[in-house]
This record gives structure tokens, sequence and C-alpha cells, in this order.
């Protein structure tokens, strides 16, 4: 949480132009709020990016069949990384996150 008026260079920086103003920061990357003003189409944004659903860090093959057994999950999306700090693997990340099917499963 910012105060925008009591950080000018932020606010600029940002590109805010009126409030209230929303910007998420995951993965290294940023995404603005460009939907309404009103507080239900506010709440479901940050709802949807806070979710905690999207990715799922496991260490083997058994580990990930495990856990798709545990959620009962027929499907699943897999990407294979040296590091979640790579830039695929961020990128791999942010598109998990902005999937809208198969939401409420982890």
């Amino acid at each position: 949480k910012v105060d925008g008026p009591a950080n000018p260079n932020l606010s600029k920086g940002l590109g805010v132009a009126g409030f209230p103003s929303l910007h998420w920061f995951a993965y290294g990357e940023e995404r603005a709020y460009e939907g309404g003003r009103h507080n239900d189409s506010l709440v479901e944004w940050v709802t949807h990016h806070a979710r905690g659903d999207a990715v799922t860090i496991v260490a083997s093959q058994r580990e990930a069949e495990d856990f798709l057994a545990r959620v009962g999950a027929e499907e699943a999306v897999v990407g294979r990384f040296p590091s979640r700090h790579t830039r695929e693997a961020r990128a791999f990340m942010l598109a998990a996150e902005e999937d809208t099917v198969g939401r409420g499963t982890r």
C-alpha cells in the first residue's frame, strides 16, 4: 500500500492517473489494474491475483503425481526449469496466474 499523493515520484513512475489505482507485482513483473472503479470489480481482480492455486512447486515426478492424485486432477500443465527465478519460469508462473480454468484447485 502506497500513499500516492505523498509519493508523487513513485505514482508518476507507475503511470497513476487517478485513485484508486492498483498495481500487482508478482514474479518480478507488474500488472496494472484496468477494470472498473467499483468495489466488486476491484475485489474480484485482487482476489484472482492473490489466489494461491496457480502454481505448485514440486521436486520430483513422484511428488507431482502424488499432488495430482491428492487434488483429483486428471490433467496438468507442467513446466520444468533449473530455477524458479529464471525468466522462463517467471513467464510460466505469470501465465498460470492469468489462467481462469480450474480455479479452486491447488
